[in-house]
């Protein structure tokens, strides 16, 4: 796996919540309990997974170091496209153009010529007279890549153009002759893998950000002149699903009998980004056409070694997965299925550390013999209240870790001791299992069940809001109250149960304190029926 040149990694700020592992429509982030990576060769730049981390552990990689170099040896032009103006805090244009000449660049355009340039390329070239063709278009650097990378077969279906960046670097330096390298400032990750160095048209592509921190760094007025604090852009809005977008592409032998443009874009901003207001005529841009002839484009196929279904089963079996009903298909660990996380494993891409089934199995082998003793009931052989408690500190910690909702129910049993008063202590202790092992059957495998107190149970419900809590609750309670409880060979009884729900807050929850509450959520002042005892 490649190290990528666009994106920064921190695995120390990563909390291996694997958000990023879901928003990536390529599958190039690896993350595991050590490690966190994006794939080079399978990146697109599309910029999902750092819009998407909110522990700041991914982030565009700063451009600011050759855009400084550039300035100190040259007066480059600085490119702000339509798109990148849409972002731009409330400062009037020239204002912005102002600081930005102040810095040592030598012209500021704003690329929108480009726009319309191309459209009209694909207008009078693509889509009329003979030389019409199907064609995918190819001024979005993010949808080149995607093609080049996991289509390549219909690679010479792209556009023969070139993007939109690169379009506007080279009318820049047409305009320029003395001064034929520019600095295209835009959000999008995907256009920074455009520039090769050497001598192109194109010496950067920096974000927005990184024009503050370079206005900063060279004595610029930014809050005087601009009304900005800081680097506080906001980020790509969103555009499609690009995995979608991916599955819905049709096969070769299918686009090769369509006709005209498909046009597709990595994400909204250029799509809300106005071309028009450049002051040239479309008479006047026809003349440059040659300026936006692709270099061409390469496939670059991102074929993996097949993975067979034996392997899956063996990856699965290491985790304790073996049985279907085993697999929750939670998607913690940042894969659809728990068969996609074993395929993941298997690559190296991730490891079973977020596995909840198998980090629930870790945690009770790790405890040593003594401390689960004394963390269970030793009359229904369920955890006690010393042992909910830790385990419920556990349930905590992951849905922060996760963000994920975590809900209680408690159970409260009516008329124990007059059971006992009846048919002695035995038979209460016996309504006490029979009602434990009904609800403990009941329970989903990731739902923890503990007996809180002499009559009480609760169970901690994972990913599970107030109202299903609620759902799950009372569903149990009419369980029980159609149950009968057979104490002894001749002695049946009904029992009724009270029920009481909590979500917790999880981000400032603590486990005496969330037990607490939903302790407190019992109501004494019931309608319920008294216990029915039948003897049969």
């Amino acid at each position: 796996m490649g190290t990528s040149e666009i994106i920064e990694t921190d695995s120390t700020a990563c909390r291996r919540c694997r958000h990023c592992v879901r928003l990536c429509p390529v599958d190039a982030v690896r993350v595991s309990e050590t490690v966190l990576e994006i794939d080079s060769q399978r990146c697109v730049g599309c910029g999902a997974c750092v819009s998407g981390c909110s522990q700041a552990a991914l982030a565009a990689s700063p451009a600011t170091a050759t855009v400084s170099s550039l300035l100190d040896e040259a007066a480059p032009v600085a490119i702000i496209p339509p798109q990148t103006r849409l972002l731009l805090p409330s400062a009037e244009w020239s204002a912005w153009e102002a600081a930005i000449l102040s810095i040592g660049f030598h012209a500021v355009e704003d690329g929108a010529p480009a726009r319309r340039l191309l459209d009209l390329m694909y207008e009078d070239c693509l889509m009329t007279g003979e030389s019409s063709q199907p064609s995918i278009r190819s001024s979005c650097p993010v949808i080149v890549n995607l093609i080049e990378r996991f289509r390549p077969d219909l690679v010479d279906f792209l556009a023969p153009f070139a993007t939109e960046y690169e379009v506007q670097a080279r009318i820049v330096a047409e305009v320029y002759p003395g001064h034929p390298r520019s600095v295209v400032v835009a959000p999008c990750l995907g256009a920074r893998m455009l520039t090769k160095g050497g001598e192109s048209a194109l010496a950067a592509v920096i974000s927005p950000n990184d024009l503050l921190s370079i206005l900063s760094e060279r004595g610029a007025p930014l809050e005087a002149e601009l009304g900005v604090e800081s680097a506080s852009f906001p980020g790509l809005p969103s555009g499609p699903d690009l995995a979608l977008l991916l599955a819905d592409l049709p096969a070769r032998s299918d686009f090769e009998s369509s006709a005209g443009v498909t046009h597709l874009w990595g994400c909204g901003l250029c799509l809300a980004a106005d071309g028009g207001g450049h002051g040239l005529s479309d008479e006047q841009l026809l003349p440059l056409r040659r300026l936006t002839a692709a270099g061409g484009f390469i496939p670059r196929p991102q074929a993996r070694k097949p993975i067979d279904a034996a392997q899956v089963i063996e990856s699965l079996a290491a985790a304790g997965l073996s049985e279907p009903e085993s697999r929750l298909n939670c998607t913690i660990c940042g894969y659809a299925t728990c068969e996609e996380q074993a395929k993941a494993v298997i690559r190296g891409n991730s490891d079973w550390s977020a596995c909840l089934p198998m980090e629930k199995r870790r945690w009770m082998a790790a405890d040593s013999s003594l401390h689960v003793q004394a963390s269970i009931d030793q009359l229904t052989g369920l955890l006690n209240r010393r042992g909910l408690l830790d385990a419920l500190e556990r349930e905590l910690k992951r849905a922060r870790r996760y963000t994920r909702e975590l809900s209680l129910a408690i159970f409260a049993v009516e008329d124990v001791d007059k059971i006992a008063g009846l048919y002695g202590k035995r038979a209460s202790g016996r309504a006490i299992v029979l009602l434990a092992q009904l609800l403990a059957r009941q329970a989903r495998e990731a739902d923890l069940f503990a007996r809180s107190g002499f009559d009480t149970f609760v169970m901690v419900l994972p990913e599970t809001d107030a109202r299903a809590a609620a759902e799950i609750a009372d569903r149990l309670r009419e369980k029980v109250a159609a149950t009968v409880f057979w104490l002894d060979e001749d002695v049946g009884a009904r029992l009724v149960v009270h029920v009481g729900t909590i979500e917790t807050r999880v981000k400032t929850a603590t486990a005496a304190g969330v037990l607490d509450e939903v302790e407190r959520t019992l109501n004494p002042d019931h309608d319920a029926k008294p216990t029915g005892v039948t003897e049969a």
